[in-house]
């Protein structure tokens, strides 16, 4: 636990600012939406802006004109711990299935807690919620990634106070997998896995705007112990061997993500979850044959607990 806790604290002391924007040693970040801080940030980057240049050809003329066209600015790239406030997780539970667009801020404070730095952006999109591999044999802390499309982006005098806000302690050993009639006691291995939404550009200049389109939910990959692969066998026979699909054969099920006392922090809820393929693996260094189950998901959902 003390080892943790230390591990923690230098992380999130662990962001400098370099010259590509991103955050490195000796200062702490933090995310802000609708004026209210909401998490400290692990890293952060983009933001950058872009044109895009148009070609104007002139037949009387051996050289080609150009011009800067619509400007777009660099997705922000973010990485947060589990402990947010609830603008923020709930901005994350909707990504998939009502998405929103927020303005906010990233900031920056010193070790003294002095504000240094600020970049706000207007009217972004959550586009992509990563989470990262879940491995029983792990001892590194989580951290979940956030892709932000904001419309534009400006970097300001900081000018928001520094919060104190609290963190969670999670390592990516703290999981469980839970699926409707199947043995998940033995789940070693998720890889990672997230929700990504699409994105359409209307307008032009800079007056262009986007527009939330289809979300996409990325398969899973699991590895269980052979001693609870049978439930699992049998599925995936009925599935790819009998030909037995549609919704009725689909499972419904969660990933819970906890902490050092094993209490639940989060959990990503996963609807209408059906098999691809089961394949045997071996365990490095050692001669244990696993299984990996490869998933289909149609939908995601992350529920942080308040």
């Amino acid at each position: 636990m003390k080892i943790l806790c230390v591990f923690l604290v230098f992380s999130m002391f662990s962001l400098v600012h370099a010259a590509d924007g991103r955050y490195g040693t000796a200062r702490i970040g933090s995310l802000a939406l609708d004026g209210m801080p909401v998490a400290l940030l692990k890293d952060a980057s983009g933001g950058a802006p872009y044109g895009d240049v148009v070609l104007e050809p002139n037949p009387n003329e051996a050289i080609v004109k150009k011009h800067i066209g619509n400007v777009r600015y660099d997705d922000l790239t973010l990485k947060v711990g589990l402990g947010m406030d609830p603008i923020l997780s709930n901005w994350m539970q909707e990504a998939g299935t009502h998405p929103t667009k927020k303005s906010g801020s990233i900031g920056e404070c010193d070790m003294n807690n002095v504000s240094v730095s600020q970049k706000d952006f207007q009217d972004a999109l959550l586009t992509e919620i990563t989470f990262p591999t879940l491995d029983a044999a792990s001892k590194e802390p989580g951290f979940i990634t956030l892709k932000l499309t904001p419309e534009q982006v400006r970097t300001v005098p900081a000018r928001n106070k520094c919060q104190t806000l609290r963190q969670k302690p999670w390592i990516t050993a703290n999981f469980k997998l839970e699926i409707a009639g199947l043995d998940t006691t033995r789940v070693s291995k998720i890889e990672s896995f997230g929700i990504k939404l699409k994105v359409t550009s209307n307008g032009s200049g800079r007056d262009r705007m986007n527009e939330p389109g289809r979300p996409d939910f990325s398969n899973l990959r699991i590895t269980i112990s052979n001693a609870s692969a049978k439930a699992w066998q049998e599925w995936n026979d009925s599935v790819l061997v009998q030909g037995n699909v549609g919704d009725q054969f689909e499972k419904s099920g969660s990933i819970i993500l906890l902490g050092p006392d094993l209490k639940e922090l989060a959990r990503v809820n996963l609807e209408n979850i059906g098999i691809i393929k089961m394949s045997s693996s071996t365990n490095p260094g050692n001669e244990l044959t696993l299984t990996v189950v490869d998933l289909y998901v149609e939908k995601m959902e992350f529920i942080a607990v308040k």
